[in-house]
C-alpha cells in the first residue's frame, strides 16, 4: 500500500486531440521543434530502443495504461545508460516501490513544453507530489532538475501529453518529514509531532485493483497524513512549499527536554483540575519543537541578521541555532545536530513588563481608581517617567486595607526564579498639593496551589516617597511554583497606614519581572 504525507497535487486534466498536423494553436504554445505524431506516450516511448528500460520500469510501475491512455501527462524519460544501475531481475516488493519512485519523479500531469521557459525555473509538480525544476540555461540549453534534455528529442508531441527524453536520473528525494520519520536517531521528535497525526485515505488517488473473494473493492491505496501540529507550524510533509527545520537526535532533544520540564511545572491549570504531568510533557515538547521550524530556505536564513521561527521566537545569530548536518530534501534543508542551541532565556524566559492599568481581567478591583498621565497633571514632567498612565489603589474606610492582585497571565512566565520590581508613582505627580503624602505598602506572591490561592510574604512596610519615583526590589529570586497557574504581585496597605502619618492610597506604575542570574 501507498502511503503520501499529505500531498496535495494539482491536477490539470487536459483534453487533446488526436494531432495529424501541428495547428496554429498548438505552434503557439509549443516551438518550430515540436514534433507531432498519433500515438500516445507508451507506444511513442516503445518506439525508442534507448528508452527500453524506462519503459519496462513503467510497466513494472502498473502505469502503462496511464501513459496509453486519454489522461494528459508530460514525460522526462531517461535514456537506459542514465537507468544503468537500477536492476530489473528477482524484483521484491521493495525494489518495485523503488522502481515506481523512479519513474513517477518523471512523469507531470498536463502539458509541458520547452518553449514558455525563459528566465527562472519553473517548479512542475509531478505524479509523487514531488515538484522538480524545469529550466532554460542559454540558448537552446533546457534541464529537468539538472538533468539535460537531450536537444534533438524534446517536444515529442503525443495524443495524451508530451514526451522529453534526459541523460540522466532525477533522484527520488525525501521531504523533510519523510526523512525525519525514516531516522531511528530522530524518534523522540518524530514521536510527539505523531500525537497530532490524523490518517484516511484518498480514493481520488487509490489505484483500484478489483474485488476481493468476497466482494469488497480492493486498492492501491494512498494514505493521507494530515498533522494538526504542523498545519502551525510548518508542514513538512507538504511538497510545494519550502522550509528549513533543525531536527535535535534522541540524545540532544532528551537533555533540552529534561531541562524544560524543570521550567514547564504545571499546577494542572489555571483551576489545578488538568494532570499535571501530562501538561508539563506536553508544554516541554512543543517548547522545543516552536524553536525548530523557519518557514525560509536555509541560505536565505543564514543571510539575514535575525530569524524568526514558525513558533514566534526571533534569533540575532542565525549560525549559532541552525546548525547540524545538512540534508537535502525536497521541500527544503533538514540540519541534524547533536547539539541543540536553544537557550530558553531567547524564548520563554525574558523579562516581563506589566503596566497594570490596561487590565481587564484577573484583577481583584478593592477600591481601585485608574490614574492617567494625559489629564490631571500640572505638568508634563511625570509623562515622561510614568509608562503610560497608573492605578491609584485606595482605601474608601477606615476599617478596609485595600489590596491590589496584578496577575502575570497564565502561560506567560514559567516556573521558575525571578526578580520582582515594583515602581511606585509619588502623590505629587496627581497633585502638587499633596506633597508629603506618604503610604505604608506590603507586597507578596499570590498564587494557585491545585485549587487553594496562597501567597508568600515578599517586602512589608515600605514607606512610599512623596516626590520621587521609586523602583523597589519587592523579591530578589522568587520562585514562581507553575507556569500555567494564577500567579501574580499583591499590593497592599501596611495595617498601620491608619495612622495619623500615613496616607490610605498609593499608585502603582508598574510591575517588572526580570530572570534571576542565580
Amino acid at each position: 500500500m501507498k502511503k503520501y504525507n499529505y500531498i496535495i497535487i494539482p491536477i490539470l486534466m487536459v483534453a487533446l486531440q488526436v494531432f495529424t498536423a501541428c495547428n496554429d494553436e498548438w505552434d503557439d504554445h509549443y516551438d518550430n521543434n515540436a514534433e507531432v505524431n498519433g500515438s500516445d506516450l507508451l507506444t511513442t516511448m516503445k518506439s525508442y530502443p534507448q528508452l527500453s528500460k524506462f519503459v519496462k520500469m513503467v510497466e513494472i510501475s502498473g502505469l502503462e495504461k496511464r501513459l496509453g491512455g486519454l489522461d494528459t501527462y508530460t514525460v522526462w524519460a531517461p535514456d537506459d545508460d542514465a537507468l544503468a544501475g537500477v536492476s530489473l531481475d528477482n524484483l521484491t516488493t521493495e525494489d518495485s516501490a523503488n522502481i515506481k519512485s523512479i519513474v513517477t519523479n518523471h512523469i507531470a500531469y498536463a502539458l509541458y513544453s520547452t518553449s514558455p521557459i525563459e528566465v527562472q525555473a519553473a517548479r512542475i509538480p509531478m505524479v509523487n507530489g514531488k515538484y522538480i525544476a524545469f529550466d532554460k540555461h542559454g540558448a537552446g540549453n533546457y534541464t529537468f532538475g539538472d538533468i539535460s534534455l537531450l536537444n534533438n528529442h524534446v517536444n515529442k508531441i503525443c495524443t495524451n501529453g508530451v514526451l522529453h527524453i534526459i541523460d540522466g536520473r532525477v533522484p527520488y528525494l525525501k521531504n523533510i518529514w519523510e526523512n525525519i520519520q525514516s531516522n531511528n536517531n530522530l524518534t523522540m521528535m518524530f514521536d510527539y509531532v505523531n500525537r497530532f497525526d490524523s490518517t484516511y485515505m484518498d480514493k481520488n488517488r487509490s489505484d483500484f485493483l478489483g474485488y476481493d473473494s468476497d466482494g469488497n473493492k480492493l486498492y492501491d491505496t494512498v494514505w493521507v497524513v494530515q498533522n494538526n501540529l504542523l498545519k502551525k507550524l510548518g508542514q513538512l510533509y507538504s511538497e510545494d512549499s519550502i522550509y528549513t527545520c533543525i531536527a535535535p537526535t534522541n540524545e540532544a532533544y532528551q537533555l533540552k527536554y529534561e531541562e524544560y520540564l524543570s521550567y514547564f511545572k504545571s499546577n494542572g491549570g489555571p483551576t489545578g483540575k488538568l494532570d499535571a504531568d501530562s501538561v508539563t510533557d506536553a508544554r516541554a515538547n512543543r517548547a522545543i519543537l516552536n524553536a525548530m521550524i523557519y518557514r525560509k530556505d536555509y541560505n536565505t536564513l543564514l543571510a539575514q541578521d535575525s530569524i524568526l521561527s514558525s513558533g514566534g521566537f526571533y534569533f540575532h545569530n542565525p549560525a549559532n541555532i541552525l546548525n547540524g548536518e545538512q540534508v537535502t530534501t525536497s521541500n527544503g534543508t533538514l540540519l541534524i545536530t547533536d547539539n541543540l542551541n536553544l537557550d530558553i532565556r531567547n524564548t520563554y524566559y525574558k523579562p516581563r513588563i506589566y503596566n497594570p492599568e490596561y487590565f481587564s481581567i484577573d484583577r481583584e478591583e478593592h477600591y481601585v481608581e485608574l490614574g492617567n498621565i494625559s489629564t490631571g497633571f500640572p505638568s508634563n514632567e511625570w509623562a515622561s517617567v510614568i509608562n503610560y498612565g497608573y492605578v491609584k489603589i485606595s482605601q474608601m474606610q477606615s476599617t478596609l486595607y485595600p489590596r491590589y492582585d496584578i496577575y502575570f497571565g497564565e502561560n506567560k512566565v514559567v516556573s521558575a526564579k525571578y526578580d520582582i520590581y515594583c515602581r511606585i508613582v509619588p502623590a505629587i505627580a496627581e497633585d502638587v498639593s499633596l506633597v508629603g503624602e506618604k503610604a505604608l505598602i506590603d507586597f507578596a506572591l499570590v498564587y494557585r496551589s491545585g485549587t487553594s490561592l496562597k501567597t508568600i510574604t515578599l517586602m512589608t512596610a515600605h514607606e512610599t516617597d512623596p516626590e520621587n519615583m521609586e523602583t523597589l526590589l519587592v523579591g530578589r529570586g522568587v520562585e514562581l511554583p507553575s507556569f500555567d497557574g494564577k500567579v501574580g504581585l499583591r499590593t497592599s496597605l501596611n495595617r498601620r497606614s491608619k495612622a495619623p502619618d500615613y496616607a490610605g492610597s498609593f499608585r502603582i506604575d508598574c510591575i517588572y519581572l526580570i530572570p534571576s542570574e542565580d
